[in-house]
């Protein structure tokens, strides 16, 4: 995948009036946020120069549409005014379909109408940036929104259209407002990375591990502090590799938990996944007849645990000599076990027993 080309976002606040005056495309934000996320579909999708192109375009039209329908008295208003405005203009322009939660794709709400929260709150800022509104991308777990930096506070819900219609009561209701100084700004290249994020998610919906954390690891890249990606790219790995342990791909689902154990060694199921890949890979190479493979395999975090499987291994192997009527190697193996259990006489014990019984079951 290419790298996002967002060293033009780094900025919080626009210096652009594209819609107005003619400014070089690098100093363009509110371009430059709609590009990035046109990139970002073409490295979800595949690439699509026309797409991009045409995502572009369009955008630009619609902006130079809002543009020119702003009032007369434009400069003269209120920035929480000029804001409203904006908000209802880009509802009435671009998000014309309806509100749902997949629908993150910024050529589809340009194109369709459709949109949630991520692709209303990109074009929202894009639109902003390019009208010389500052505005601050903002977020909790699971949604993001945007809020007006001026003196007066004012929220920007633009998966609701209704928004500026709602009685300030109800407003006080919506998540993001709940959410008080719980709520983070987000940077524009973090908010481009929602778009990974929530493509990563319907993949992992889907149980495709590899595009899930393809997908979290681009959302970390342009947004480190993403704790919500974080956390899911640890249990893509760490359900992935049990999945593949369940095929037998023990090698491989072990190099995804040493992954996790190296950045996150205190993660929750890590522990007990490793010790359950293991005595799965450990159980068919015993059950291949393998034994003294399964012994060199059958390490384990858990000293106790260990020492289960271990036995269980040599009970299998002594099982196998008695019933083939290898008794000198049995009794070399017995002497072998007898060292690792000197201290659980019981274990001992019963291994013993299995060496003189001819019949062993």
């Amino acid at each position: 995948m290419r790298a996002l080309s967002l060293l033009t976002l780094a900025a919080c606040c626009s210096i652009a009036h594209a819609a107005t005056t003619a400014v070089p495309p690098a100093l363009d934000m509110g371009r430059a946020l709609i590009a990035s996320a046109a990139q970002a579909e073409e490295d979800i999708h595949g690439p699509s120069e026309q797409q991009h192109a045409e995502t572009m375009a369009r955008f630009l039209a619609l902006r130079q549409q809002i543009a020119d329908q702003r009032p007369h008295d434009w400069t003269e208003m209120l920035l929480e005014d000029r804001s409203v405005w904006l908000f209802h203009a880009m509802h009435r322009e671009i998000l014309t379909g309806r509100f749902d939660a997949k629908a993150s794709a910024i050529s589809g709400a340009l194109n369709g109408g459709d949109y949630n929260c991520v692709s209303g709150t990109i074009l929202y800022v894009a639109l902003a940036d390019s009208l010389a509104l500052p505005v601050v991308p903002l977020q909790i777990e699971g949604h993001v929104w945007c809020r007006v930096a001026g003196e007066k506070r004012l929220d920007v819900e633009s998966t609701c259209p209704q928004w500026f219609e709602l009685s300030e009561e109800m407003r006080l209701g919506a998540p993001g407002i709940v959410a008080g100084s719980a709520a983070a700004p987000l940077s524009r290249k973090a908010l481009v990375a929602k778009l990974y994020y929530n493509r990563a998610v319907d993949q992992l919906e889907q149980r495709n591990f590899a595009a899930a954390i393809d997908l979290l690891q681009q959302t970390l890249n342009l947004d480190p502090t993403d704790a919500a990606a974080e956390q899911n790219l640890l249990a893509a790995k760490n359900n992935w590799a049990v999945e593949l342990a369940q095929q037998s791909k023990f090698d491989a689902a072990e190099r995804l938990l040493k992954e996790v154990a190296d950045v996150a060694p205190g993660y929750g199921p890590l522990l007990a996944n490793r010790r359950h890949i293991r005595i799965l890979k450990v159980r068919e190479t015993l059950a291949a007849g393998e034994f003294a493979d399964a012994l060199e395999t059958a390490v384990l975090d858990d000293p106790q645990h260990q020492l289960q499987l271990r036995f269980e291994i040599y009970q299998a192997w002594l099982k196998s000599l008695v019933q083939a009527g290898k008794q000198t190697a049995a009794e070399q193996v017995f002497a072998q076990a007898e060292v690792e259990f000197q201290t659980d006489w019981r274990s001992s014990v019963r291994l013993q027993r299995l060496l003189r019984s001819p019949a062993a079951t």
